[in-house]
């Protein structure tokens, strides 16, 4: 990952930030992973804090001598599986059934899987080693025995999580305190290991931490010290491992929360009363590190009484998988190093979610605010588009609006290369604004050429950006209006990475549409998706003009008309066209200007020329008599 966005990742992770949802349908505290095969493995976030661990001298059960009590602290949250893993999950990683040997108790799919080791766990080549690769991390685990145990307490300090219960006894008889919450021999039937998730949860909404099958832990067995310790992971020599939470064989004092017992790490003997719950750090178990860039969102009036304010759509297109992620707030001109966060949300596999004014609904943000956002997100499946448009009082309330969509942090502009907006233009009609996001941890600047459509150099002019941080020169070319133009923008900082827009704004509705920056294709035909000169619905009338743009040498085009349904095969051609280097032709009505067309026709346009130096953009507007003829339109 490139250093300026492992820079602005770092100040993400370390917030430790409790999901919580602040729009409908999102994340709560747990986190699914989808295992192969459509597998769901559900995890529990663990608050970081401060616990008492072990047991107090005089506790009833604690016959080990080895649950010396001490103060533990946790500084970071992790997550648990909110059950043991079970058999098909084991499955579903492993590709295999469990171990074989170890009897036919408790066999299921939704039975722990027994039998295992922690050389088949975390050995080389292993679960976690092929569940991490298949999940693209490192960050899957076992838990570490104080982990283990602040997860099984729950925040409690009893015997047990439900309670000391010392009014039952701690053998096999029956105790109806313990039987809603775990698995022993007073409730073992029938015999062996039973599906996971049937007792009730703890505190934390984990299940099965007392009984069922004692879990593998990742320490080395050794003896506890009275002294404080934090974040503790076990002794770093020795051999015996620990495995906790008793088993649905033991006696309820073997369940207790504090009960530790060594075994081999390669030790098989235990058959069905060992398996082994997942753990992983918080922080890089949901690591937001697919980074992209809404470049312009608002809440704020403009110019002729308009009010902008923004509304975004995401979506997440992973198979299977759901995403987390989180909105970065960058105001304008702002040094962003330390972006004001949001919550944490999830987004499952297909699910779209649309909010509107995203700045007050994610933020809280008042008017007037102007910036950009940056979405961390946890895989690259999640793709957004963001709206930005006029609700002025007692005026039309425009259109759409302003489409941008969420750059990915690997699609920004380099620096060291030329991109071009073309189809600006300044008259009484329309204004053009024109903005840029700067992707780095560092301060650069941004080069802004203005060119008329003859390709005159116009004017030159400099944006600095501070890190993370964005800007919008409004009205441009106001200094030559009128006129069409173009601009091109560049960086000589090193290492830069931002994202430039146009923004051209109809005078009489205020409502912004977005024009992109463009670079040459290696391609000699280009194409024009939708063009019109035609009705629609609600009495409209659409139209489609076309800029064109040279950005090499002097050369030769041609049109090629393309009516929708139709076999174009053998298209329709237009006379051929001269450009020169630099130069910019606007074609108004560009299906009756150049084919002589008659109302209705649709369909699409190509362009085709021997250069590869060409970009081309079309505006589809409506143009309704007698009625407001609507903005700049959409922009292809």
């Amino acid at each position: 990952m490139d250093k300026e966005k492992n820079t602005f990742i770092a100040c993400l992770i370390t917030a430790g930030l409790v999901m919580t949802a602040a729009v409908p349908g999102l994340a709560l505290d747990e986190m699914t992973i989808m295992l192969p095969g459509d597998v769901p493995l559900v995890m529990v976030r663990i608050p970081a804090g401060t616990f008492l661990m072990g047991s107090p001298e005089g506790e009833r059960g604690n016959v080990f001598d080895n649950e010396t009590q001490h103060d533990v602290t946790l500084t970071q949250d992790y997550y648990l599986g909110k059950t043991e893993i079970t058999q098909q999950q084991w499955e579903a990683v492993m590709g295999t059934s469990m171990p074989p040997g170890c009897g036919d108790d408790g066999v299921g799919d939704d039975s722990p899987v027994y039998c295992v080791t922690w050389d088949r766990i975390a050995g080389p080549g292993e679960f976690l080693e092929i569940l991490n690769q298949q999940q693209g991390t490192t960050s899957f685990r076992l838990p570490t025995e104080a982990e283990w145990e602040r997860a099984a307490r729950a925040e409690t300090t009893t015997r047990f999580s439900h309670g000391d219960v010392l009014q039952c006894g701690d053998d096999c008889e029956a105790c109806a305190d313990h039987e809603p919450f775990m698995w022993w021999c007073g409730d073992d039937s029938p015999t062996g290991p039973k599906p996971v998730g049937q007792k009730q949860q703890n505190q934390f909404g984990l299940h099965d931490m007392h009984g069922n099958v004692f879990e593998i832990v990742n320490d080395l067995y050794g003896e506890f010290s009275t002294e404080p310790v934090t974040d503790p992971t076990g002794p770093t020599t020795g051999f015996d491992i620990v495995i906790r939470g008793g088993g649905w064989e033991n006696e309820a004092w073997l369940n207790r929360s504090a009960v530790r017992i060594s075994s081999s790490p390669d030790d098989r003997a235990q058959n069905n009363v060992v398996g082994f719950r997942l753990a992983a750090t918080a922080a890089a178990a949901v690591t937001l590190d697919h980074l992209s860039f809404f470049p312009a969102v608002a809440k704020a009036a403009g110019a002729e009484d308009s009010f902008f304010q923004t509304d975004v759509d995401l979506n997440n297109t992973a198979p299977g998988m759901d995403v987390e992620y989180q909105f970065l707030w960058l105001p304008r001109g702002a040094d962003n190093s330390e972006p004001t966060e949001s919550d944490r949300f999830t987004l499952g596999a297909g699910e779209s979610i649309r909010i509107e004014d995203v700045l007050n609904a994610i933020f809280g943000v008042e008017p007037d605010a102007v910036g950009a956002l940056a979405i961390a997100a946890s895989n690259p499946y999640l793709i957004a588009m963001s709206r930005t448009y006029n609700i002025p009082g007692a005026k039309i309330a425009g259109t759409f609006g302003q489409a941008l969509p969420a750059v990915a942090f690997d699609e920004l502009i380099v620096s060291g290369t030329t991109q071009r907006i073309i189809f600006m233009s300044e008259n009484d009609d329309f204004r053009a604004n024109l903005g840029c996001v700067n992707g780095t941890d560092m301060a650069i600047q941004i080069l802004i050429d203005l060119y008329d459509a003859t390709g005159t150099p116009l004017e030159n002019k400099t944006m600095d950006l501070g890190p993370w941080s964005n800007n919008q020169l409004n009205r441009i070319f106001r200094a030559y209006q009128p006129v069409n133009g173009y601009v091109d923008v560049r960086s000589t900082t090193e290492g830069g990475k931002y994202y430039c827009y146009g923004s051209v704004l109809d005078n009489v509705t205020s409502d912004p549409t977005s024009i992109l920056p463009q670079m040459p294709s290696s391609g000699m035909r280009y194409y024009v998706p939708a063009a019109a000169l035609a009705a629609g619905a609600e009495g409209a009338f659409f139209q489609t003009d076309v800029d064109v743009n040279n950005s090499g040498m002097d050369s030769s085009y041609v049109f090629m008309w393309l009516p929708r349904g139709a076999d174009n095969s053998s298209p329709d051609q237009s006379d051929s066209w001269n450009l020169g280097a630099g130069m910019s032709a606007r074609y108004e009505n560009v299906l009756s200007e150049v084919f002589g067309a008659e109302p209705d026709v649709v369909g699409a346009l190509g362009m085709q020329s021997p250069s590869d130096d060409f970009l081309s953009m079309s505006r589809t507007y409506n143009v309704p008599e007698g009625k407001v003829a609507g903005t700049f339109g959409q922009a292809l």
